[in-house]
């Protein structure tokens, strides 16, 4: 508990500043002088102040995005690519540090952020510094969940380039990377034309640009579109298939296959991108594999916040990422709930997945509502059937994209089963889009009642974990009041009457 509380203390000084140490050493103050002995409590007091301290020192609350201004009479820009393009052969998209801008009196030196949607021709990579005509647009004047993610980027500005040219390219290894990224992407959507291809470009590496608009509006519609964004699953994958290559070496618990592991982790993590919740999830799995070799057990969830800290300390803007916050929120969540539900039986692993999903679902949905107050009542189930063919899918789209570099056509076969799953996954995706719009749920939920959802949330998450109902056990026992599941259920109850009851006098 001691790195979980340190952890937790860390993340709220980096997200409210000085007003969550405060509050943090108000609520410090009152535990240490309410106990018999306060002295017993002075060296972890200390430590959590450290600690909140340590993180309003690094973070606060995020600073408004303002679109730059320039933005409103420039007619041509230049810049330096500052994250790997991505294209569907019809454009492609990236985002800009803007160094110079043209108006009609000329160029002159600017800077800010664009996100850009450019020709397709001449590609442009990581690091190059182009040239762009068109029309910026300021990111107030986007749609709201486009606004939150330009925000989320420190970008304050779009624009949709009619011409662009390379002046120069650029170097370094996270070219190169990217660079591996668009070669591993195309031989996946040439060993499987369409959407197919696609999808296994997307699971692999991030990029699922080239997803048809009717199946980016299906995955939307059914809560499934975090499939293609590479976070802690994807990891966990590439940690088990290199722990299961040693275990069959009888090398698992060298140091050195450890490294050997531990450097793949990073390798892929570099390959699609670095993104907040990949570095998060690298830093979890580096610490799960060495922990053993510091005489510790691994605690999922201790490491999962302490991973978070270290990434809000070395930069507070990925705090306000939403890949970020969701991606943790859900990682919680299910290393909450996993011990709860061991796959024993013959339904286990159903038993499991339900479980597991349902957690990831209700921990993420006051954020997702925050961007977008559509919600639907399919997601749960679509989740839940696509999960297993997901878990196939990667491994093997993956074999066969690095296989395919040596030898393209043993690429090309082991590809297959790949794109098998892929299928059944839009033959799962679409049928459930279909019935998207008749159990959808629309809500505008405030902010504040978004604070209440998040409460029931974390009640209901807890209400499932083993380490909450333990907790509440020794509560109840020490008080002798109601059983902790009772407690639990009521206090999730009467969150969520309260936030049902603001929502519909928000309405009114």
């Amino acid at each position: 508990m001691t790195g979980v509380a340190l952890g937790l203390t860390v993340l709220v000084g980096t997200a409210f500043g000085l007003v969550g140490a405060i509050g943090v050493a108000v609520v410090v103050l009152a535990v240490v002088l309410t106990r018999p002995q306060p002295g017993q409590l002075a060296a972890p007091a200390l430590a959590v102040l450290v600690a909140v301290g340590v993180g309003a020192w690094r973070g606060g609350p995020v600073p408004p995005v303002s679109s730059p201004p320039w933005v409103d009479g420039a007619t041509a820009v230049r810049g330096q690519v500052a994250t790997a393009p991505v294209g569907d052969g019809v454009a492609q998209r990236f985002f800009l540090r803007v160094e110079e801008v043209e108006d009609p009196r000329g160029w002159s030196a600017a800077d800010g952020c664009l996100s850009v949607l450019a020709p397709p021709l001449p590609e442009a990579s990581l690091g190059d510094r182009v040239w762009l005509v068109g029309a910026a647009r300021p990111a107030t004047d986007a749609p709201i969940g486009v606004r939150t993610y330009l925000r989320s980027r420190r970008c304050g500005a779009s624009l949709v380039a009619r011409m662009l040219a390379v002046d120069a390219r650029g170097s370094g290894w996270r070219r190169a990377a990217a660079g591996a990224r668009r070669v591993l992407s195309r031989d996946l959507r040439r060993f499987a034309p369409g959407d197919a291809g696609a999808l296994l470009s997307g699971l692999v590496t991030g990029d699922d640009h080239s997803l048809s608009s009717e199946r980016q509006r299906g995955f939307l519609a059914t809560g499934t579109t975090h499939i293609t964004a590479v976070s802690g699953s994807n990891i966990a994958l590439v940690v088990g298939l290199l722990v299961g290559l040693g275990s069959v070496g009888g090398v698992r618990r060298r140091f050195a296959w450890q490294a050997v592991t531990v450097a793949g982790v990073w390798a892929y993590a570099a390959l699609v991108g670095l993104e907040p919740p990949v570095v998060r999830a690298g830093l979890v799995a580096t610490a799960a594999v060495f922990a053993g070799r510091l005489g510790r057990r691994p605690d999922p969830i201790t490491l999962v916040v302490l991973a978070g800290a270290v990434m809000g300390v070395a930069g507070s803007d990925m705090l306000w990422s939403l890949s970020f916050r969701l991606s943790l929120v859900a990682s919680l969540a299910i290393a909450a709930v996993m011990p709860t539900v061991p796959p024993e039986g013959r339904f286990g692993w159903l038993r499991v997945g339900v479980v597991v999903t349902v957690a990831a679902q209700m921990a993420t949905l006051p954020a997702v509502l925050l961007v977008s107050p559509n919600t639907s009542l399919v997601s749960v189930p679509a989740n839940l059937l696509i999960a297993p063919l997901v878990s196939v899918a990667f491994p093997t789209a993956a074999l066969a994209a690095v296989v395919g570099l040596a030898w393209p056509p043993l690429g090309a076969s082991l590809a297959v089963p790949a794109a098998i799953c892929a299928q059944v996954i839009f033959l799962v995706v679409d049928t459930l889009a279909v019935r998207a719009d008749d159990l959808g749920v629309s809500l505008y939920v405030p902010r504040a009642v978004l604070i209440g959802l998040s409460a029931v949330a974390a009640a209901a998450v807890t209400a499932m974990s083993e380490d909450g109902r333990q907790w509440a056990c020794r509560a109840a026992r020490a008080t002798g009041t109601a059983p902790p599941a009772t407690r639990l259920a009521a206090a999730a109850a009467l969150l969520g009457a309260a936030a049902a009851v603001s929502v519909e006098l928000a309405r009114r």
